[in-house]
Order: C-alpha cells, then sequence, then structure tokens
C-alpha cells in the first residue's frame, strides 16, 4: 500500500513539474527581452525538419521566391549542457525563407551534424537568408551550414562563440554580406565547399580569421581580416582576395566623361572589365584580385592597368595597386580633331594641330594609301625642297616626320578624300620666318582671322595660298583673306622674323 501511495506522489510531482515548465515557458515566450537596445520575443530552440515544418512557425509568407517565410524578432536560447544542440536548426528544405532580427545563444554541443551547438544549423538547405541576427557565445559556432546550397547571410554578428563564427561543409555558392565575426576561435571555416563570396564584412578571430581545406574555395571581396591570421590547409583549396575598384573619368574641367570605354587588365594579364562609364562619370564595383593563395604559393595580380579611351581625347592611364578598395581618378585630354577635304592632285594643306607622334605613317594614318608625294620646303638648305615618296625605300627619302609648323604640298591619288587630324590644339606656337620665302602651317582651329591680323606685327608683305586652277597652282592673296585652319601658306618677309600664333 506504501508502495502504491509512492508511486501516485511521484507521478503527481513529475505532472506538476510538466505543468511549472510549460507555465514557465508561457510567461517566458510572452515576455520582452531587450538585448542591444533591440526588442526581441523570447522563443523555445526550434526545428524545422522539411517545407512542411514552416508554415507552423513562421510569422508569415508561403515560400515562394516573392513572399518567403519569415521567421523574426525571437530571442532564443539554446539552453546550454546539455540543450537540445542548437536555437534554430533547419533541414532538408527548398522553400524561400528569411531568418531576420533575432538573438541566438547558449547551444550546445551534443553530437554530428545535427546537434553541433551552433546557434543556427542549416542541413540539406536551398533558397535561405539570414539577416541582422546576433549568435552568440554558443558551445560551437554561429552558423554551421552543411550540404546546402543558394544562401545568403546578411548583416549578420557571430561573436563570441567557442568554436568558429561560420563554418561550412559540403555547401556551395554561398554569399556573405556584411557581416562581423569577432572573438570567436575561427572567424570562417570552410571544408568541402565551393563558391563561398564575402563581400563587405569583418573578421577578427582569437586564434585563425579564416581556415581554407578539403577542396574548398573562398572569395573575400572588400572584406577585412588579418593575412597572417589564415591557414589554407591544402593544394587544392584556394583562397582568392578581392577589392572593389572604381573608376571615375573627367576631363581636365573636372567635368564627368560620360560613355568612356574602360578596360582593365590584371598583372598576369587577364582582363578583368570592359564596359564603360555612367552618366556620372563612374565605373564602380569593379572585383579586382589582389592574390590568390593555396598552400604553397601566393600569386599576386596586381597592379592592374586601366586604359580609358573615347573619342575627342587622348587615352587615359592608371596602374593602382590593388591591395585596398580604392577609386582611381583618370583625367582625359582633349584630342581634338579637324578634317580636311582633299582632291586628288595636289593640295598645299598644313596640320593646325600639335602632333604627340610626328611621324608620317600616324599623322597622316586617316589616309594612309591615298597619298604618294610630299613635299615641304626648308628656306635655310641651299636646296631647300625636300621629298617623301610614297614609291621610294625609306631611306631615300628626305623626311618621314611632319609638325605642325610646316605647311606642305602632298599629291592625293584618289577622289573625295578626307585627312582627320588629330592631336593637341596649342596654346601658343612660334614659327621663324627667314628672308624670303617661307611655307608654313596655320597651327590653330580659329578661323576668325584675316592675314593682315595674323601677321600684325610682323615683316610680312606677301601672301600665297594652294590653287590648283592657277597656272603655278598658287594665288595672292590680300590683307582681308581670312585665314583657315588646315591650310598650308606662302609667307614672304624681308628681314629675318619671328610669328607668334596664339589665338
Amino acid at each position: 500500500m506504501k508502495r502504491i501511495i509512492t508511486v501516485i506522489i511521484c507521478a503527481i510531482l513529475i505532472l506538476s513539474s510538466v505543468f511549472v515548465l510549460l507555465d514557465i515557458e508561457e510567461e517566458v515566450e510572452g515576455k520582452v527581452v531587450i538585448q542591444d537596445g533591440v526588442n526581441y520575443l523570447p522563443h523555445v530552440p526550434i526545428r524545422i525538419n522539411g517545407n512542411g515544418d514552416f508554415a507552423a512557425i513562421a510569422t508569415s509568407g508561403d515560400g515562394s521566391p516573392g513572399t518567403p517565410w519569415i521567421i523574426e524578432g525571437w530571442e532564443i536560447d539554446g539552453g546550454g549542457a546539455p540543450g537540445v544542440g542548437y536555437c534554430l536548426y533547419i533541414g532538408n528544405t527548398t522553400d524561400y525563407f528569411v531568418v531576420r532580427n533575432c538573438y541566438f545563444y547558449n547551444a550546445y554541443w551534443i553530437n554530428t551534424p545535427y546537434y553541433v551547438g551552433d546557434g543556427i544549423i542549416l542541413y540539406q538547405v536551398q533558397n535561405g537568408k539570414v539577416e541582422n541576427n546576433i549568435l552568440s557565445n554558443n558551445e560551437d559556432g554561429g552558423i554551421y551550414i552543411r550540404s546546402s546550397s543558394n544562401n545568403t547571410l546578411l548583416n549578420t554578428t557571430c561573436s563570441f562563440n567557442n568554436f568558429a563564427g561560420i563554418n561550412f561543409r559540403y555547401s556551395n555558392n554561398i554569399t556573405i554580406v556584411n557581416n562581423t565575426c569577432q572573438g570567436n576561435w575561427f572567424g570562417i571555416t570552410s571544408s568541402y565547399s565551393n563558391d563561398i563570396v564575402i563581400i563587405n564584412s569583418t573578421i577578427s578571430s582569437d586564434n585563425t580569421d579564416l581556415v581554407i581545406d578539403f577542396d574548398s574555395h573562398l572569395t573575400t571581396l572588400n572584406t577585412t581580416f588579418d593575412p597572417l591570421k589564415t591557414s589554407v590547409d591544402d593544394g587544392l583549396s584556394t583562397l582568392t582576395v578581392q577589392w572593389f575598384l572604381n573608376i571615375y573619368v573627367n576631363n581636365i574641367n573636372n567635368e564627368p566623361v560620360l560613355y568612356a570605354n574602360v578596360t582593365v587588365y590584371d598583372s598576369i594579364g587577364t582582363k578583368v572589365y570592359n564596359g564603360t562609364t555612367d552618366t556620372s562619370g563612374y565605373r564602380k564595383w569593379i572585383g579586382a584580385t589582389e592574390y590568390i593563395e593555396n598552400s604553397t604559393v601566393k600569386v599576386y595580380h596586381t597592379p592592374h592597368n586601366i586604359t580609358v579611351s573615347k573619342s575627342g581625347y587622348y587615352n587615359g592611364y592608371s596602374e593602382p595597386n590593388m591591395n585596398e578598395s580604392k577609386t582611381v581618378i583618370i583625367t582625359l585630354t582633349p584630342d581634338p580633331k579637324y578634317n580636311i577635304s582633299l582632291q586628288e592632285g595636289w593640295n598645299l594643306i598644313s596640320l593646325s594641330l600639335e602632333q604627340s607622334d610626328e611621324s608620317l605613317d600616324q599623322a597622316l594614318s586617316s589616309i594612309a594609301g591615298k597619298w604618294d608625294y610630299i613635299r615641304i620646303y626648308d628656306p635655310l638648305d641651299p636646296e631647300p625642297w625636300k621629298s617623301n615618296c610614297t614609291y621610294k625605300p625609306n631611306q631615300l627619302n628626305d623626311f618621314d616626320t611632319l609638325n605642325h609648323t610646316q605647311g606642305f604640298w602632298i599629291n592625293i591619288t584618289e577622289l573625295n578624300v578626307n585627312l582627320t587630324v588629330r592631336g593637341y590644339e596649342p596654346s601658343s606656337t612660334t614659327i621663324p620666318l627667314y628672308n624670303g620665302w617661307n611655307l608654313v602651317g596655320y597651327p590653330t582651329l580659329n578661323s576668325t582671322k584675316t592675314i593682315a591680323d595674323a601677321f600684325a606685327g610682323t615683316n610680312a608683305d606677301i601672301w600665297m595660298i594652294g590653287n590648283t586652277s592657277e597656272p603655278y597652282q598658287i594665288q595672292e592673296v590680300g590683307a582681308a583673306y581670312v585665314m583657315k585652319p588646315g591650310k598650308g601658306y606662302w609667307v614672304h618677309v624681308t628681314l629675318d622674323d619671328v610669328w607668334i600664333v596664339n589665338w
């Protein structure tokens, strides 16, 4: 009889304990907890094992890409030892879901892989997003992701966990953005995992910031960590360190250059980017690799070579060393052009712009194959006429360059030819004039000056221009003649003089 009474009493006590626990649990779940200034609603550890479990747990959503399941606003204590092995476990799901604005702590390891003592465990999970959460003081780690793919971790802090802030196993295509891992024994560990990308994050561990092994491949982009606290443990695994390269293209007036062509190569010759600047003159967020490291070697891919081109400008260049994210400013210098219409036969012309490359091939590149003979005049030479003929070997020609101070005769071999002159418009050009006749250019794009205005202050007294309808293919012009860019001019002076063109 005493034994029966004892059994009844024990049963009553056990049931009472259950009721008390249920009452406490309900009381805790209804009380708001404040952590770091954020209000959380306490909740018992959660286990979701399959898509069908979301509806009972999520506060909203249906698992579709546009309306994911939402789990938010909870503070979950993993219970410590012996606990249940996690704060939040999600396994074997393909539905879209978001876990946000939660606080997970005090999970305790029981066994692998389901109860490893992490704040969040994702096992065989796709299409999940974990954002704006705090995971701290867990017996193993903050987040454990195993055999999962296509998941994102965003704006989440993993701190002061005993093992790793984030731990990947057998996973791929995981993106981590704006996360902080600090005060953990390991920052982030990755085994048998690929396409792990960490962007705009901070990693600071007590032991090793990044541990990569067993054929894992991890990329950091604009992420801060200690390069001396990384461990790439085998020859198959790689760590790729990248930074954001922003390029701003402007002109000498500090105005943005729109739709400039931008090409970026790394130091081993790989094309990193090819595109154009936007309407603000920028090309932003280019991922530029600093180095790729495995267990035996670290290969640097910087400095990078940037080439910027735009019609009307000279090309711009820069070679930044991409050891951090940076904005490179490239200022383009105007490369004005002037078109000269040429008729078949002889033409008396000049190059109205200063050439950066004065070689004939470059200066006349736009009419290559359309001329065969050029003549210039040197008044200081007893034999003043000099020539270059395309049918002669180059060593038999008298010259192979042209500059913007010279006038020259050129024989064109086709109808309707246009010479495009490219170069700098000089601010001032000095041309010596020698007693007698001089064949000079007109090194400006100004088309408003009369001859009288242009040669004011010199002793020039006769001027001639080319005119193939005249017997000697030249024509004298008077003081009212308006000078034209691209023309060549015969100028007669009675004494040595200097002509300065500064308009």
